[in-house]
């Protein structure tokens, strides 16, 4: 199996051994709200968010 590219991604062939890597890889140059939506995706399901930091603050 593999991801082939379309639109602006069109070239791109991605293996599917190497597709975790490739998505970790391509969040880094993402802006800022996409990175802020994939953070707040990852922590959506057995994470609660909390004000303060680990200082008991």
């Amino acid at each position: 199996m593999k991801y082939v590219g379309i639109g602006h991604r069109a070239g791109f062939v991605i293996e599917e051994k190497d597709a975790f890597e490739f998505a970790l890889n391509a969040m880094r140059n993402e802006p800022p709200e996409d990175k802020q939506a994939f953070v707040e995706w990852f922590f959506s399901g057995n994470y609660i968010r909390e004000d303060g930091d680990d200082t008991g603050q």
